[in-house]
């Protein structure tokens, strides 16, 4: 509360009117100017007794002019600071206690800005008495209001700091009632209050909602509502409530964290106070108290985040201890640098990455440890300097000369009030590592769709080749030497189609079928198969394999394919020097964060290192591309390593080439010890269908017998020749079709088109239809469908040829519709045979469903 004269200068002994009461010292009387005037005045004598006492001066101690006058001031009065000032010509000011020991505020403590001056050529002195008690009281209380979260330490509950502000807002205000309001996330709720009923605290709880007017009005920063209740902004219900509590007068203002509206403060006063409080004290009153809970909520919320370690420690101390343990703790390497660029301090993972001592780092500057260009350093500092942070790529360098790539991250901080610097340098190998890996994966997946189209486009031609190769060198006219040169030709054309079939198992995205298998089972079953070239090379070859190495899922078949090439590759690069050697095979178990840390999980790495000549530098980049290979023509393909680091990468591993510090080549692979399952299991082939016919078979040719139709026994099949329906849109495929199963007693009627083939079908009668797959217009799929509509019981006399026969969506229509695959490249004893097989095989369905005679 502030007296109406709160806004004037301090009382002066010196001024006009007191010195007209210096001239009038010797009157017991007093000029009526001065006798009305707001602040006390005292005249006194020599001696120290009063000669003048105005009617302020009565009514701030309470005693009357006539039982003042004659008396000393001490004697009416306590005030030991008045004591200890000079008397007589001594002139001073200040603020002093009174406590009246007479009168109508007899032990009454009151606080006065006081002021004395001599009275001209007298001993005697002129004091000027203001009362400030409530100015004062209320400092005091913004005082101790300003200190609320600064003194509680993390002990006190927000409750009880709430609280002591309002019953400090009171005193100072005197104030009738009193409330402080705040948000949370389930809405308003009282912090505390003053004077309050609880039907009162219910009915304001219900009522303080985000769109009330008294909160509309709050919500500018600087508001305060200064209103009787009539006109205050508030809802109906709430001003009748307040005037059933005797309340005429509000003052509020609102609490604000970070310029939000987080609460409000309210105050309020019967008809007969005269408390005064100005907006900036209120607005400053509720600064302190905001601050204050605000403090009080961080500690709650880091007692609950930290528990005990971190409990209730006040968010606004920066503290040493916290800096330390972040500091060194954290997993990146961190550097704090001074002013001048050198290093102040180290973390545990800076001097792992940097590979010294904290104290070797110390001192250094930290442009030592990176290769950039002085102007890119300068142009650096003013980017840190204008927006405090920025961010670029270099070469980090160790103290022992070792460098690596890094990306680097300065923060410009103030600590302790002196400006530092946060030096963040990660080092990129791992991440540069993998980035290199991915490219490589994206262009083996490139190279992998353009050999599978090459493979498929090369099939075609290929089994015309392998077909009429076999037709002339198994043609009796033909001269023995020329039938020699055939049968070159023929095991010419096979060597191409292998070479076809690797370039498909290449490029073919599929997922390996995985079983637990042992590495050691694999291993020595590989160097089974090889034993004869190992001999021969007179090879020593080393196996370290632990016997409580974890097993591994991997798809046997092509792991083996994968340790074959590899242990291939190494007898023959020891072969190429004509001496004897030495193969290593190392397996071992790695746990995941030494490995990979960005994988996890623990693996297994195998190792074949060899003696042999090792791999020039400049080849290394291209070991892994398709038919690069650096062996003479004919003894390789170049599709090896690219096969297996296929089969590996599908595994969810890694293939790479090291260089052993004795010569020599070491590829290493590793594979997690848990792989995760295939997305797309393979079907089960269904009993009775025909399986997929790899032109690489040899499939038995069955004659079955069947029941005749007269007597019931066993005899051979007619000797009708069976009519075969060609389908295929390739001129070469269908003549060599044609010439195969004609020499073979059948006969073949060849198409080109699938509609042709359906019109065929409507007018003739065909025991069995060969179908390409992929063709321009109708797809083989199609074609079967429109035939087996037609003719039914060729639904199941149905063989599709096609270069990819495990292709996901062919083999699932072959699964659903019962019918054969044919691969191609084939050789015509295959397509014989195969054609033979479903004959007979329909034929014993057909028999075994007539009664027996």
């Amino acid at each position: 509360m502030l007296p109406p004269d709160r806004g004037r200068r301090p009382p002066d002994a010196g001024s006009k009117k007191n010195q007209a009461a210096t001239s009038a010292h010797s009157h017991s009387g007093m000029d009526p100017a001065l006798a009305g005037a707001a602040d006390a005045i005292v005249v006194l004598d020599g001696p120290g007794r009063i000669r003048a006492w105005n009617a302020a001066a009565e009514r701030l101690l309470g005693i009357s002019a006539g039982k003042a006058i004659g008396r000393t001031f001490h004697q009416l009065a306590n005030s030991p600071e008045l004591k200890s000032k000079a008397s007589g010509q001594a002139a001073w000011r200040g603020r002093i206690t009174v406590r009246p020991s007479r009168g109508a505020r007899a032990g009454q403590a009151i606080v006065v800005e006081a002021s004395a001056a001599p009275v001209a050529d007298t001993s005697g002195q002129v004091l000027v008495l203001r009362d400030v008690t409530a100015a004062a009281r209320l400092e005091e209380e913004l005082t101790g209001l300003s200190m609320l979260g600064a003194v509680t330490g993390g002990s006190r509950p927000r409750e009880v700091i709430a609280q002591d502000a309002v019953e400090r807002l009171c005193r100072a205000t005197e104030a009738t009632i009193a409330i402080i309001l705040t948000a949370t996330e389930r809405g308003y709720v009282i912090e505390a209050g003053h004077g309050l009923t609880p039907e009162f605290s219910e009915l304001v709880l219900g009522l303080a909602l985000p769109d009330s007017p008294l909160l509309r009005a709050l919500r500018p920063v600087g508001a305060v509502v200064s209103a009787d209740l009539d006109h205050a902004p508030l809802w109906p219900e709430v001003r009748g409530a307040l005037r059933e509590l005797g309340i005429e007068r509000l003052r509020l203002v609102g609490l604000r964290v970070h310029d939000e509206l987080s609460g409000l403060i309210g105050l309020g006063w019967g008809p007969d106070s005269t408390a005064e409080m100005s907006d900036g004290l209120l607005l400053q009153a509720a600064a302190h108290v905001a601050n204050a809970l605000e403090n009080a909520r961080l500690v709650d919320v880091l007692a609950a985040e930290y528990e005990e370690e971190r409990q209730l420690r006040s968010r606004l101390v920066v503290s040493e201890e916290r800096y330390r343990t972040l500091f060194e703790e954290s997993p990146e390497p961190l550097l704090l640098i001074g002013r001048a660029r050198q290093i102040l301090d180290a973390n545990a993972a800076a001097t792992a990455q940097f590979r010294t001592t904290r104290q070797d780092l110390l001192g250094r500057r930290a442009d030592e440890l990176t290769m950039a260009p002085i102007g890119d350093r300068l142009s650096r500092r003013d980017v840190e300097r204008r927006q405090g942070r920025t961010h670029f790529h270099s070469i980090g360098v160790r103290p022992d000369g070792t460098s690596f790539p890094a990306e680097i991250t300065l923060t410009r901080v103030d600590i302790a009030g002196e400006p530092r610097s946060i030096v963040l340098i990660r080092d990129l190998t791992t991440v540069e590592r993998l980035q290199a890996e991915l490219l490589q994966a994206q262009k083996m997946e490139a190279m992998g769709q353009l050999v599978s189209g090459v493979a498929h486009e090369l099939n075609n031609p290929l089994a015309a080749v392998i077909g009429y190769s076999q037709l002339i060198s198994s043609s009796k006219r033909l001269p023995e030497d020329m039938r020699h040169e055939a049968q070159l030709l023929a095991q010419e054309a096979d060597r191409t189609r292998r070479i076809v079939q690797n370039l498909l198992d290449f490029a073919r995205q599929r997922p390996p079928e995985r079983h637990p298998t042992g590495i050691r089972a694999l291993v020595e079953s590989v160097l089974g198969l090889q034993s004869y070239a190992i001999a021969a090379g007179q090879i020593d070859v080393r196996v370290s394999i632990p016997p409580d190495l974890p097993p591994v899922e991997v798809d046997r078949a092509q792991m083996q394919q994968v340790l074959l090439n590899l242990t291939l590759n190494a007898i023959q690069a020891i072969q190429g020097t004509g001496v004897p050697g030495r193969i290593d095979i190392r397996a071992d178990a790695v746990r995941g964060d030494d490995s990979r840390p960005e994988d996890g999980r623990d693996r297994v790495r195998l190792e074949i290192r060899d003696t042999g000549p090792g791999v020039p530098r400049s080849l290394r980049s291209r070991l892994f591309v398709p038919f690069f290979t650096t062996k003479e023509p004919g003894t390789g393909t170049g599709l090896g390593l690219s096969v297996s680091f296929g089969i590996v990468a599908a595994h969810q591993g890694r293939l790479w080439f090291e260089e052993p510090a004795g010569g020599g080549s070491s590829f290493v692979f590793e594979i997690p010890v848990t792989a995760a399952a295939p997305t797309d299991e393979r079907m089960p082939w269904p009993a009775g269908v025909p399986q997929p016919m790899d032109g690489r078979a040899r499939v038995d040719a069955l004659r079955h017998p069947v029941r005749s139709r007269d007597d019931g026994r066993l005899r051979p099949v007619e000797t009708r020749r069976p009519r075969v329906l060609v389908l295929d849109d390739e001129p070469a495929i269908r003549a060599i079709l044609q010439k195969a199963l004609d020499v073979a007693g059948m006969d073949p009627v060849v198409v080109a088109d699938g509609q042709e083939a359906i019109e065929r079908v409507r007018r003739e009668r065909f025991d069995l239809v060969m179908c390409d797959h992929r063709m321009a217009g109708m797809y083989g799929t199609e074609v079967h469908d429109a035939i087996a509509e037609i003719r039914p019981e060729l639904a199941r006399r149905f063989v599709f040829m096609s270069g990819d026969v495990l292709n996901p969506e062919l083999r699932a229509f072959a699964v659903d519709r019962h019918v054969g695959l044919l691969a191609k490249p084939f050789d015509i004893e295959t397509v014989t045979r195969a054609v033979r097989q479903l004959l007979a095989e329909v034929e014993l369905e057909g028999a075994a469903t007539e009664p027996l005679g």
